[in-house]
């Protein structure tokens, strides 16, 4: 499950089938959601920004890149992405994105 660091955030909301949901509200200062360290094949997480605020939050590869580089970022309120690892690339890659 992708972990945190960074004040507030609101924690997993859902992990089942190999699929995590996090919200992270920012309004407290920027928030970092690590996805697992260890995926399996498919495993997909989806992390959204809940607040209006300017602090980003930030989606962190754990050790693998996210399309070509360590960290993501959601800037925008409501805005999601959807990340998929695959053990062929070795990475995680965005398959959906809301912004």
């Amino acid at each position: 499950m992708p972990t945190f660091a960074g004040t507030p955030f609101s924690g997993i909301i859902n992990h089942t089938h190999g699929l995590s949901f996090a919200r992270g509200a920012t309004t407290g200062g920027a928030t970092t959601i690590k996805l697992p360290a260890t995926p399996s094949d498919g495993q997909s997480v989806i992390v959204k920004k809940t607040d209006a605020s300017a602090n980003a939050v930030t989606v962190d590869g754990n050790g693998s890149n996210i399309d070509g580089a360590g960290t993501q970022a959601l800037a925008n309120r409501w805005s999601s992405q959807i990340y998929t690892f695959s053990v062929a690339g070795a990475s995680w890659f965005i398959d959906a994105k809301v912004v």
